[in-house]
């Protein structure tokens, strides 16, 4: 039998900011109601490097969403919160795992919008 995987809940991602070129969170989020929706991870980043020490119901993908930011909710403040680069400060996110249709059909307008863009001369966005 083949062991369904871990249905992931509502998780926390902790990350410390510096001053080293590894202080970029690595996020490309879409504000979407109350919410930052996660289009993006760049690597390496925090991001990435969270991801790639914790197990897999704790890591960031694509298609979640962002709830909470150091107690900020609302998308728009969360991403100003998240814009506040202060090097050596803490930055907590609170996360809900986006359902397996939001994420695939993210990903599948992503691919598309980079599609897009190369056709007009080369991707025009960042992280």
């Amino acid at each position: 039998l083949a062991r369904r995987p871990r249905r992931r809940g509502v998780f926390e991602v902790w990350v410390l900011r510096t001053t080293s070129s590894y202080s970029n969170l690595g996020l490309l989020t879409l504000p979407y109601e109350d919410v930052l929706v996660i289009e993006q991870i760049a690597t390496p980043s925090l991001i990435s490097i969270w991801n790639e020490t914790h197990p897999d119901e704790a890591q960031v993908h694509v298609g979640d969403r962002i709830v909470l930011v150091n107690d900020v909710s609302g998308a728009e403040p969360m991403l100003a919160e998240i814009q506040d680069h202060r090097p050596n400060s803490f930055l907590r996110l609170v996360l809900e795992p986006a359902p397996d249709s939001l994420a695939s059909k993210i990903c599948r307008n992503l691919t598309c919008q980079i599609l897009a863009d190369d056709a007009r001369g080369g991707y025009q966005g960042g992280c």
